[in-house]
């Protein structure tokens, strides 16, 4: 009993250590299946193994490699390893440090000849009979993920849709794995009708042709701003000066629309995948159609722009683990997508958060500047190709905290209201058109913000 109290206690240890710098969550949460799961190989591995001194280290090897391997796909890529990302593992040789490749190398090799060393070969009917409760595991996620996820959802907590990271802290890394290999499965037999459809290739292949034939391809820039709301649109409101830039009035004027996000108070993919695809987000294939997304190329506007000859790009102003948004730019045809070096160090990136001081998520001015720095020096290296550039912001993000200091107002705006008055607080920092300033409306003791 000693061996399992002292082998999850070191397990508890590790993962909350890893998590100081940088690591997942620790495993103190996921109490349902995870470590029961741990529990159950730990003791599988104590009956293949010789009995030694040894024995209660070597049959931990394999569980704490596992983890291992979670903790270095999180802190180098910044989201939950999934089963299907196995076979990127050529393309991941081709861009790791020798020096990464030879040391994991190493680690596993001897980690592997120790472990089978010290297994009781005379005892291969009960291996495999040891081994059939978790090959039934692998069976039913990959031949019957319905049945899976039906027990999944209903003996562990809720999956949260927006970060597979909250996820993996609630019910635990290895069965969240299962889970979205469950999902995937799932969700490939149910569109499997719909692939390769011959009329819809040939609409979006004309689609193709007629971009192609442009005499002078324009680029196209596509900015999402989070929660943004113009405040014109409310009425009775007066301002002390104008809260559109004049720049963009110039632009813009008498041409605005509306259209209406299909979520409210959480789930910015579902409002990306709407703009991207063109196609209504129903949750039909997952609870937010970015979780459907392996990498695997669609027919949304960034992969047509790309067939017809646009350098795709996407700049995400947060963590890339959120709404599985590496895997869903991939796939909807973007050849790069850049997220803040604080939040994917181990990615190629020409983004930084700066200065969030007093602040919770990046500011627009910092964001907006960074990418026209990046765009122009890009045009200026490839003057002959047309660009498509999508930027998606967080900086109005609840909480919507904001440093008055750094940003302080600059606009008062006044409402015929019995509850009192309505403020904004806005700044003169970022450089070049603005559109709209930042809303802080306050009405007796409760503030509301619109960003």
């Amino acid at each position: 009993m000693n061996r399992y109290v002292m082998f999850m206690g070191f397990l508890l240890l590790l993962t909350w250590a890893m998590s100081l710098i940088g690591g997942m969550p620790p495993l103190r949460l996921a109490w349902r299946l995870e470590i029961p799961l741990i529990l159950g190989l730990y003791y599988y591995f104590n009956s293949v193994t010789r009995p030694s001194k040894w024995q209660p280290l070597v049959a931990a090897l394999p569980i704490v490699l596992v983890y291992g391997i979670f903790e270095a796909n999180f802190m180098s890529l910044g989201r939950l390893l999934r089963i299907i990302e196995i076979k990127e593992f050529p393309e991941l040789l081709n861009v790791l440090p020798v020096w990464i490749i030879i040391s994991t190398g190493l680690i596993f090799s001897l980690s592997f000849i120790i472990f089978v060393k010290h297994l009781r070969f005379n005892r291969i009917p009960g291996m495999a009979l040891g081994l059939l409760p978790f090959l039934f595991l692998v069976l039913m996620v990959e031949a019957a993920p319905d049945y899976f996820l039906f027990a999944f959802e209903r003996v562990q907590k809720p999956v949260t849709e927006w970060s597979d990271i909250q996820s993996a802290e609630d019910n635990g890394r290895i069965w969240m794995m299962l889970y979205h290999e469950a999902k995937r499965n799932s969700n490939l037999k149910k569109i499997a009708d719909y692939r390769d459809d011959p009329a819809f290739i040939k609409k979006t292949e004309d689609i193709v042709s007629r971009i192609q034939t442009l005499e002078t391809p324009k680029n196209v820039h596509l900015i999402v701003l989070e929660s943004f709301v113009d405040p014109e649109l409310f009425k009775g409101l007066s301002f002390s000066r104008k809260p559109m830039h004049p720049e963009f009035e110039k632009i813009f004027k008498k041409q605005g629309s509306l259209t209406i996000s299909p979520v409210f108070g959480g789930g910015t993919a579902q409002a990306e995948f709407e703009l991207l695809c063109g196609v209504p987000a129903l949750r039909k294939m997952s609870g937010m159609e970015f979780d459907v997304f392996t990498g695997r190329q669609t027919y949304a506007l960034p992969a047509l722009l790309a067939r017809a000859g646009y350098h795709t790009l996407a700049t995400n102003a947060y963590k890339p683990d959120f709404f599985n948004s590496i895997n869903a730019y991939s796939g909807l045809g973007f050849k790069n997508s850049y997220y803040p070096k604080e939040y994917a160090s181990g990615r190629e990136t020409y983004l930084s958060t700066g200065d969030v001081t007093g602040e919770k998520y990046m500011f627009d001015g910092d964001l907006l500047k960074q990418n026209l720095a990046f765009i122009s020096e890009w045009k200026a290296s490839n003057p002959g190709i047309s660009l498509f550039n999508y930027v998606i912001s967080i900086y109005g993000h609840f909480p919507h905290q904001m440093n008055a200091q750094k940003r302080p107002t600059v606009i008062d705006v006044k409402a015929p209201s019995e509850t009192g008055i309505l403020k904004t607080a806005s700044t003169s920092s970022i450089t070049g058109p603005r559109p709209w300033p930042h809303l802080s409306m306050t009405s007796g003791s409760r503030t509301l913000k619109a960003w």
